[in-house]
């Protein structure tokens, strides 16, 4: 009989296509990573070619991580000014917010770390990405994804391009909102993270629209949580700051909701950790004075965050209680920071002095600041004294010699002067002749002032 034939592997033509394909992929992303300098600038100038890599990755299956990585890797080798007119121009943009939706965590962190630095400071970017669609696409990628790294730079690319609010879709403003808070409130301890979340939740404030949108999915309470857990953090408590005032818009319910979830106990706490730290000190005063106008500085019963901003098993008490009744005063000399739940005018009066004292040169501190003790002392008469005993009216007066060219700040001092003025039991203090005499000084370096020519003839009545 005839030998029978040899057996042969049978190769599915499929498995064939597939492992081909693969070998290619793997070639091309190992030709990604070979590439010299001279190679990556040419093929970041050309949009052409960076669309055909992105198609090309695109297509890929397991191995389109690894390509994408090796292909930020590279573009980042270069500066953004090189790049970004290639990268973002056609569809480029879209198919990089796509990729941010299938790469792994760490493809997607690189990625987005590198649309952070496209964006940032930079509004034609940040409109162009804007218009591809870039606020819904990140996110998505914040609610799927839990990674510190990929929250922090996606809430820095959400930061900037929420500077560019009139490209902004009204849909939009919530979610991004919402996004932060999840973030704050699923990783609460990265700092960096704390701070990115806080800065989108500022940029959100600088329309009433993102100002209601933040506040409504409670941005305030969570920036709040965010002061207290990173106190010795001095760019969060500088950021959060900023947050804090951005959200108040200047609207008597906002304002009211900020000191209800315990802003105030926040802001002074932040100023008793960091006082040699000017910014912090301006942005504390600039948030404190939002707060202090709603006459509201304690949290209620009712402002006690709900669970969502609590770690599940942590064993950190909330800060939002019912107000404590009879809060001690700290002593003129005290550096202990604030505890319990609520602080006292008293507090927040020695708070203001010592910011002004630790930073007489800035014009900023000392106006944010002679702003407060005027609010304060307004027909208070417990407060007016207050102010004069703890020595509000001795940094007043150093304000005002140190910043003489400074009308706003000058203006504010004399309403603070004939706010003092009206209790009878420190007027002889109020219009002293070295009180009057800084007016004086005042009036020459600001004539024909309405303000300073009030509060001058206040001593004329002496």
């Amino acid at each position: 009989p005839a030998p029978a034939p040899a057996p042969t592997d049978s190769i599915d033509p499929g498995k064939k296509q597939a492992e081909e394909a693969h070998q290619k992929s793997i070639a091309f992303v190992a030709g990604l990573a070979a590439m010299e300098a001279p190679a990556v600038d040419a093929l970041v100038a050309d949009p052409a070619a960076i669309g055909a890599v992105l198609t090309r990755l695109a297509a890929m299956a397991t191995d389109s991580a690894t390509g994408l990585r090796v292909l930020i890797g590279g573009l980042t080798r270069a500066t953004p000014a090189e790049i970004t007119p290639a990268l973002l121009s056609g569809s480029n943009a879209a198919m990089l917010l796509e990729a941010t939706q299938v790469a792994d965590a760490q493809a997607r962190e690189a990625l987005l770390k590198m649309l952070a630095a496209f964006v940032f400071k930079n509004t034609p970017n940040q409109i162009h990405l804007l218009r591809s669609g870039a606020v819904p696409a990140i996110v998505r990628v914040m609610t799927s994804d839990i990674v510190p790294g990929v929250q922090e730079h996606a809430c820095r690319v959400l930061s900037s391009l929420a500077l560019s609010p009139d490209e902004w879709k009204p849909a939009w403003r919530g979610p991004a909102a919402e996004a932060a808070v999840r973030a704050l409130r699923l990783c609460p301890d990265p700092a960096g993270l704390a701070l990115q979340a806080c800065a989108l939740l500022t940029n959100l404030g600088s329309t009433s629209e993102g100002q209601i949108a933040a506040v409504r999915v409670l941005g305030h309470v969570a920036v709040v949580s965010a002061m207290l857990r990173h106190g010795s953090n001095a760019g969060v408590q500088d950021q959060a700051c900023r947050a804090l005032r951005t959200l108040s818009g200047r609207n008597g319910e906002n304002q009211a909701a900020l000191a209800e979830a315990g802003g105030a106990v926040a802001i002074v706490r932040a100023m008793f950790q960091h006082w040699s730290a000017a910014n912090v000190i301006e942005q504390a005063l600039r948030a404190l004075r939002e707060i202090v106008k709603c006459g509201t500085r304690v949290p209620s019963a009712s402002s006690t965050p709900p669970s969502m901003l609590r770690r599940p098993g942590s064993t950190l008490s909330s800060p939002f209680k019912t107000k404590a009744k009879d809060v001690p005063e700290p002593p003129p000399d005290t550096d202990a920071i604030p505890e319990g739940d609520s602080v006292s005018d008293g507090q927040i009066i020695y708070a203001v002095v010592r910011g002004m004292g630790s930073h007489p040169g800035s014009a900023a501190v000392q106006e944010q600041g002679l702003v407060i003790l005027r609010t304060l002392a307004y027909r208070n008469p417990d407060n007016q004294v207050l102010v004069t005993r703890r020595g509000g009216l001795s940094a007043m007066m150093l304000a005002m010699r140190t910043h003489p060219a400074a009308l706003t700040l000058q203006e504010e001092a004399c309403r603070l002067i004939a706010n003092l003025a009206e209790n009878a039991s420190i007027a002889s203090e109020v219009l002293s002749p070295r009180v009057q005499q800084t007016v004086q000084a005042a009036q020459l370096a600001n004539p024909r002032n309405t303000h300073i020519e009030v509060c001058a003839h206040l001593f004329r009545r002496v």
